[in-house]
């Protein structure tokens, strides 16, 4: 905290690099300062490192306070059921959360910010619903809004349902479920609400389970597959969602397939049959090579050249070896065709095995 003279002084700090941000006493309507990130404004990517070495004081880094004008906000949540809990945050958008303050929800849910500085926000919400269940409904909803130069009345937050997800993962062909599997769910985009995933691990017959799911677009990922497995199934009723995101729908459940995958083995070698330690090994699918998502592997080969990899599905592919790759510039789609074009074609039926040998060439110019 600042004294009298808006002198401030912070002890105790790691070595590292840091924004600093100025936030006034908050004041009702009318004039005040606004909040600023080092040296001056709320745009957190504009604010300028202050860098922290240990042992030493640094000192002049002033902040220039605007005096801006404040206006009350005011709204009302659509839900239609009583509210066992709420969590209501409003944010600046360009701030990136610096200065996310919680919003009082009264019985009527209405509710009354006192005073925002003219801006761009976002406010996010989540709220269960009391309920008999065991468990409450649970709805999560974003609104986005501006302050100009006047009261802002008449906002109305929409919330949108929550789901429960339930569903199986199997082995097939008799296999045994491997232990420590585990479920991930992560929305795509969640307009406020946090990104951390969900996570739920099946029981002994396979079934699993996620509660309170949003609606909208998610990512969702099978953890702790064994090598030599992969996925090779996921069903939302008929839809498929290993190529694509996974969209909850009320009364689908998931279905999981994994299956044992084929492999390959091999050695790279340079000219005269000379192996080579630590080249780069790519295997590339023989199609939708413009996607930065399709199945592809990337290793190094061993101190005489071999590799190997299991788990590979069904598909045709291509398999190349390089003295060395820039892995960044494979996010590129025409950098990613000339690594595929240096490639040999490799057809793998399921649980097959193949033996090659891959001559090491020098990376594709970008």
């Amino acid at each position: 905290m600042s004294g009298p003279e808006g002198l401030y002084r912070i002890a105790g700090l790691d070595s590292g690099v840091y924004r600093l941000r100025a936030t006034p006493s908050p004041s009702t309507l009318g004039k005040q300062r606004e909040s600023s990130f080092y040296p001056v404004g709320m745009d957190a990517q504009a604010a300028a490192p202050v860098v922290v070495l240990s042992g030493q004081e640094s000192s002049g880094f002033d902040f220039k306070l605007l005096e801006v004008s404040a206006w009350p906000v005011e709204g009302k949540v659509s839900f239609e059921e009583p509210i066992a809990s709420s969590v209501i945050y409003v944010e600046r958008v360009e701030s990136l959360g610096a200065d996310k303050q919680r919003v009082s929800l009264n019985r009527d849910l209405t509710f009354r910010i006192p005073a925002l500085t003219p801006g761009f926000y976002r406010m996010s919400a989540l709220l269960s619903a009391a309920t008999d269940d065991k468990t409450p409904r649970r709805e999560a909803g974003s609104l986005d809004f501006t302050v100009k130069d006047s009261p802002v009345e008449g906002l109305l937050l929409p919330m949108r349902s929550r789901m429960v997800i339930r569903g199986t993962i199997s082995a097939g062909r008799g296999t045994p479920l491997p232990p420590n599997l585990k479920i991930t769910l992560r929305p795509i985009q969640t307009n406020g609400i946090s990104l951390k995933p969900s996570e739920s691990r099946p029981d002994g017959k396979g079934e699993f389970q996620f509660e309170g799911v949003a609606e909208g677009p998610h990512f969702l990922n099978i953890q702790g597959l064994p090598s030599g497995l992969y996925v090779k199934r996921m069903l939302s009723g008929t839809r498929d969602v290993l190529r694509a995101p996974f969209i909850p729908a009320a009364g689908e459940s998931l279905e999981i397939e994994i299956a044992e995958g084929s492999a390959i083995s091999g050695v790279s070698l340079a000219e005269r049959d000379k192996p080579v330690a630590g080249a780069v090994i790519v295997m590339m699918p023989g199609e939708n090579i413009a996607s930065n998502t399709s199945w592809k592997w990337i290793e190094e080969s061993q101190s005489k050249g071999q590799f190997r990899k299991n788990g590979i599905p069904p598909g045709v592919y291509r398999i190349a070896a390089f003295y060395s790759l820039d892995m960044a510039m494979l996010a590129d789609v025409a950098y990613r065709r000339k690594v595929w074009n240096e490639g040999i074609e490799l057809s793998f039926p399921e649980r097959h095995g193949a033996v090659v040998q891959v001559l090491v060439k020098e990376s594709p110019q970008p």
